[in-house]
């Protein structure tokens, strides 16, 4: 079985997601095209542009709040 979709992959590790194509729409009467997926779970996050899985996500977070926490120290 086919299906139209779209993968996405986690700029980090390189885990990847099919998130399944659910049609379009055009708004100007067929000039412009406007494709709608399904949406990505809310597990994987965008940090700084980046898609990023839940793993990646919790790791980015992790070091982002220790990063925090010595600057604060070192002030």
């Amino acid at each position: 079985m086919e299906k139209i979709g779209k993968i996405l992959t986690c700029n980090r590790c390189g885990k990847e997601i099919f998130l399944e194509h659910k049609g379009g729409k055009s708004t100007d009467g067929g000039f412009t095209w406007h494709d709608s997926f399904q949406s990505k779970p809310l597990s994987w996050s965008v940090e700084k542009g980046c898609d990023l899985c839940k793993e990646c996500t919790a790791d980015y977070n992790s070091l982002w709040t220790k990063f925090i926490r010595e600057k604060g120290r070192n002030l």
